[in-house]
């Protein structure tokens, strides 16, 4: 039991420790100010944008956001399902 609210307490403090420098990161993405991750993370976003057919900075509705999206995301299921499945088996590499 003790242990159990420690590892609450001890997440709860985690989380309250990082929420401001997480914020911060999260504010400056959003308003598209530069960030120190912008070097590693753009790499990555055009990656993602060019994978999933979405354009960059571009108004876009909801009927064309959500095939891109939903076939990413479905790609995604489906590899993690089959590996999680293998990996139950006994069969993954």
């Amino acid at each position: 039991m003790l242990q159990g609210v420690f590892q609450i307490a001890l997440t709860l403090a985690l989380m309250v420790a990082i929420a401001p420098f997480f914020g911060a990161y999260m504010a400056r993405v959003y308003t598209y100010h530069p960030s120190r991750l912008d070097p590693v993370m753009h790499p990555v976003e055009n990656l993602v944008y060019r994978l999933s057919g979405l354009r960059k900075r571009a108004d876009m509705t909801g009927l064309a956001i959500c095939p891109a999206q939903c076939c990413g995301a479905n790609l995604a299921m489906g590899h993690l399902g089959v590996f999680d499945f293998d990996a139950a088996r006994g069969t993954a590499a």
